[in-house]
């Protein structure tokens, strides 16, 4: 009887365990997956290229995962001065804006259609030429923003969605963004 009772107090015990565990799971997993949408192609200060700069130019190769057996994926991209092409696919120019600013290069991908909501890729380069060149893919990592001071939209999905964005926060955006993971850098092919 004792035996029994142990053991159900000890199932009772994990169910409840698990009904807290799976929500933070859970919760960890949506938040990792979020992307940041900004209301206007980022930097607003800058103007939009109608030609992508002849340093961002080029074909470039970003392992994305790799393990002790060898990378299992990675992508190729080709960069003209009005096109970029991702592993074939060539990007929809008319939902794209290509900005600069020093060093970086800004990829702006309209969400859709219907809104007027914009995903911002930071491409950061050291200026170097040839093998002492870097290119460092980044993106705003939600973890690290303190978003007390932003005006965001509420939507029912897991992703940010900011209503007005000045000048002042899209460089602390910028500050905070980091790259991708840490094979996130991007080598020159040609």
């Amino acid at each position: 009887m004792k035996r029994f009772m142990f053991t159900e107090t000890i199932n009772n015990q994990f169910n409840r365990s698990k009904k807290i565990i799976l929500p933070i799971i859970t919760a960890i997993f949506f938040i990792s997956c979020t992307t940041v949408y900004l209301p206007s192609p980022q930097p607003e200060f800058t103007e939009e290229l109608t030609e992508i700069p002849k340093e961002f130019q080029g074909e470039f190769w970003r392992i994305k995962s790799i393990s002790e057996d060898g990378i299992l994926d990675s992508n190729i991209y080709i960069v003209t001065e009005n096109n970029i092409i991702l592993n074939g696919e060539t990007l929809n120019s008319e939902s794209s804006v290509y900005k600069t600013w020093g060093n970086y290069f800004f990829l702006n991908i309209k969400e859709d259609s219907i809104s007027n909501y914009w995903s911002c890729h930071i491409i950061h380069t050291n200026g170097l030429k040839e093998e002492n060149e870097k290119i460092i893919l980044k993106k705003i990592n939600q973890d690290n923003v303190n978003w007390t001071y932003f005006d965001l939209k509420e939507s029912n999905s897991n992703d940010t969605y900011i209503s007005s964005l000045s000048t002042l926060q899209f460089h602390y955006l910028l500050r905070m963004s980091e790259g991708l993971d840490e094979y996130s850098e991007i080598h020159r092919i040609k």
